[in-house]
């Protein structure tokens, strides 16, 4: 699914009157988006958060009379989308805003539009080129200021995976952590100390709810060890479309969870690597279940975002499996 569409409430087919004369087609966006137009951007995703809070808590008992608020703040959550083009600018937009307006998003009592921050925080902070490093990690920074960690922790708890798009939100939110963690690798000891994350990411681990219809063994080692059980049409497969098979079935979800938990390990932090090997041995789990999961991940490594980005990823992933 496509990280975009993580909310399900039907868009409004109209334009925005808020976006005025900035034209922000998705053809255009690119070259138009300057910091005056980023700002502006953010000032009307603001003033359609703060219209829907007011909204709700006139008429709490009447969604009816603040669903219209809530379409048009999904909407312009898209449209900071755009924002992801133009990291540079993240310096900026951070002292108006920008990470605390996205935090504030991430405690809305409607899980779609909590679900919509996730996915845009996960675009927001995937730094890929190194000359951004510095800008992405000013917003980094900022979000943890804004206590989100704990509440893209919380937001674990409150997605359903039984909901495909309430799955994609977990999905969205382990990508967010595992993107602070690598932007910052000092994060581990906050979000072991300060959160409840490895408690669940363990919990998740051992509970294998991917979905309701395809739930994997007890151990993480069986996902790459699947293969000897599948079926008749799984062996007509090629390579790419069982790996791509078991990315559907849940292995994306563990691997982000591996990479994670490889993070904290590769933060060197003795306490938090007690820790981690505790809560390991409490759900019956290694340290090489972990590895599996990961050294899979790093042999799959796409080139979608060219070689040098799928280089840079299989170093970091490749540092981290050494360190376990």
């Amino acid at each position: 699914m496509d990280a975009a569409a993580v909310h399900k409430r039907k868009r409004p087919e109209e334009a925005d009157p808020s976006a005025g004369e900035l034209d922000l087609s998705a053809a255009d966006a690119v070259e138009v988006l300057d910091l005056r137009a980023a700002k502006r951007l953010l000032l009307a995703f603001e003033r359609r958060l703060r219209d829907n809070l007011e909204a709700r808590m006139k008429y709490p008992d009447d969604p009816a009379r603040f669903a219209d608020s809530e379409i048009a703040l999904h909407a312009e959550t898209d449209r900071l989308r755009l924002l992801a083009g133009a990291p540079e600018l993240f310096p900026d937009l951070v002292p108006i805003g920008l990470a605390s307006s996205l935090a504030s998003l991430l405690t809305h009592d409607n899980v779609d539009l909590a679900a919509a921050a996730a996915s845009l925080l996960a675009d927001l902070t995937d730094s890929e080129d190194p000359s951004d490093l510095a800008a992405v990690q000013a917003l980094a920074d900022a979000l943890v200021d804004a206590n989100a960690l704990d509440l893209l922790v919380h937001n674990l708890s409150r997605f359903s995976e039984t909901d495909p798009d309430e799955a994609e939100a977990v999905h969205n939110t382990l990508a967010v952590l595992e993107n602070l963690l690598d932007l910052r690798p000092n994060l581990a000891d906050k979000v072991c100390g300060g959160t409840k994350l490895l408690r669940w990411l363990l919990s998740r681990v051992k509970a294998r709810e991917f979905d309701a219809n395809k739930q994997y063994s007890d151990r993480v080692k069986e996902e790459t060890e699947r293969l000897d059980s599948l079926d008749l049409e799984d062996l007509e497969m090629d390579d790419d479309e069982r790996y791509n098979r078991k990315l559907e079935a849940g292995l994306y979800t563990l691997q982000l969870i591996a990479l994670i938990l490889g993070h904290i390990w590769h933060s060197g932090n003795s306490q938090m690597r007690a820790r981690v090997e505790l809560l390991l041995k409490q759900n019956k789990l290694t340290k090489q279940d972990v590895k599996s999961i990961l050294e899979e991940y790093h042999d799959n490594i796409g080139d979608l975002d060219g070689p040098e980005e799928k280089e840079r990823a299989q170093v970091r992933t490749k540092e981290i499996i050494d360190a376990l």
